[in-house]
């Protein structure tokens, strides 16, 4: 569930195309993923995402809920504390994908923080789309701090130096958020993660709503919405093939 202002809570998970379609990308060039998420539950998908209108065609659309449904391993995610704490180096990459279930907990996740420092510095392809950029809050020193001072004031800045200060990267819009509120979500976001990552430091870039908008910084690959998803998918799998060579 979303915490949102005022307390109101909206069902949330992952996005079905977000996931499904850079899953499948990775799998058909013979990458075995590795699911985690902050407690090791279930995921759960964002029921407004199951819609063959995300997807290319029927036929996409088809193979990609069949890959979900009948993905183990999704099933049964392991616990970021369980991969923070284990050996880092068996990985050539991470992938977050969106819905608003980042904004829940990824983003003061300090397990995740530590991965992503890790994946940091050996400069080793990091990949999110839509709301999972902001994950990348996880690797402040102190996430809840910050946004707290954020949310009353935009011009603050982070204690410390944040690993991605100054990267281009982008993320679900403000432009594309606010039009949710308070209709499909039943109240207004505690923070918008354009908002957040700009404060933090991120060099933000905005294509206009529902366009395709894909930036690579150094190792971090990002994408602004669902309609991304095979542009974000085509560009993790180059870099992972580059550090292969």
């Amino acid at each position: 569930m979303l915490t949102l202002k005022d307390g109101a809570k909206h069902p949330t998970g992952f996005y079905m195309n977000e996931l499904g379609v850079p899953l499948k990308a990775l799998i058909d060039a013979g990458y075995t993923p590795v699911f985690a998420d902050p407690e090791g539950n279930t995921p759960t998908m964002d029921s407004g995402s199951d819609k063959q209108a995300l997807f290319a065609s029927e036929e996409e659309y088809n193979q990609v809920k069949a890959l979900l449904n009948s993905c183990d391993q999704l099933k049964h995610p392991s616990a970021l504390s369980k991969i923070a704490s284990g050996d880092l180096n068996q990985y050539s990459g991470i992938f977050i994908p969106g819905g608003h279930a980042p904004m829940e907990d990824l983003w003061k996740d300090p397990s995740l923080g530590k991965i992503l420092r890790h994946f940091h510095e050996k400069k080793q392809p990091t990949a999110m789309i839509c709301h999972g950029p902001i994950a990348l809050l996880s690797s402040l020193d102190s996430p809840e701090s910050f946004v707290s001072a954020m949310e009353k004031d935009k011009s603050t800045k982070p204690k410390g130096n944040w690993i991605y200060s100054g990267y281009k990267m982008c993320v679900f819009s403000d432009e594309e958020e606010k039009p949710n509120e308070p209709g499909k979500l039943g109240g207004y976001m505690l923070f918008y993660p354009q908002d957040a990552l700009k404060a933090a430091g991120g060099e933000m870039s905005e294509a206009a709503p529902r366009q395709s908008n894909v930036v690579q910084d150094h190792e971090l690959i990002t994408g602004q919405n669902p309609f991304s998803d095979k542009k974000l998918a085509a560009t993790l799998l180059e870099a992972l093939a580059k550090q292969k060579k």
